[in-house]
C-alpha cells in the first residue's frame, strides 16, 4: 500500500469513524488553510480516480470563493463527500495510506474533547439565543416604522366670526358685547 503526504487526511483517516462529523468538519475548518484543504481535497479526488472502480464518483470542483471562511467551509464539505463515497463503497481501505509529517501539523482532538466542548456548546446556544433576539428585533423595527407614517390631519375648520350680540358668563352680571 503507498504512502501519501497530507496531514489533513491523515487526520481525517484517523478520526473519520470514531468522532463525529459535525465536530471533526469543525476541527478542520478551524484549523487547516483553504489551500491546504483544497490540495487534500484534489488529492483524495485523485486517490479516488485511479482506484479500479467502476463506481462514478461525485463531481468536485475548483473552489474560488472569495469569502474566506465559506469557501473552507465548502472544501471541508467536499472532503466529507468524497469521504462517504468511499466509505459507502467501501472504497476507503482501497485509499493508500495517508501520513503526516509531524504531529504538529494535526489538530488536537483535547481542544474539542474536555472543557472547551462545554464552551463551544454554551457558544452555539447563545448563537441561537442572539439569532432568535435578532428577528424580534426585526419584527419589532418593522412595527416602529409602520408606526411612524403618519395619517394626513384633517383640514381645519375656519373661525367663524360673532354675530353682534350680548355674550353673558354665568354669574357675571356685566354682558360683554361682541362687534
Amino acid at each position: 500500500m503507498p504512502l501519501v503526504l497530507c496531514d489533513c487526511l491523515c487526520f481525517i483517516v484517523n478520526k473519520y469513524s470514531s468522532v463525529a462529523a459535525k465536530t471533526l468538519k469543525s476541527i478542520l475548518s478551524d484549523f487547516y488553510s483553504s489551500e491546504e484543504l483544497s490540495v487534500a481535497k484534489f488529492q483524495q479526488y485523485d486517490d479516488i480516480d485511479k482506484l479500479d472502480s467502476t463506481l462514478k464518483r461525485p463531481h468536485i470542483g475548483q473552489r474560488r470563493d472569495t469569502d474566506m471562511q465559506s469557501r473552507i467551509n465548502k472544501e471541508v464539505d467536499d472532503i466529507f463527500l468524497l469521504f462517504t463515497f468511499a466509505d459507502e463503497n467501501k472504497l476507503i481501505d482501497k485509499l493508500p495510506r495517508y501520513v503526516a509529517s509531524s504531529p504538529e501539523k494535526m489538530p488536537s482532538m483535547r481542544l474539542y474533547e474536555g472543557d472547551i466542548s462545554t464552551l463551544l456548546n454554551l457558544l452555539h446556544a447563545m448563537e441561537k439565543r442572539l439569532m432568535g433576539l435578532e428577528s424580534g428585533l426585526s419584527a419589532i423595527c418593522r412595527d416602529v416604522h409602520s408606526l411612524q407614517v403618519w395619517p394626513s390631519l384633517p383640514v381645519r375648520a375656519q373661525p367663524t366670526q360673532f354675530s353682534s350680540h350680548s355674550w353673558r358668563v354665568a354669574g357675571d352680571t356685566n354682558s360683554v358685547t361682541g362687534s
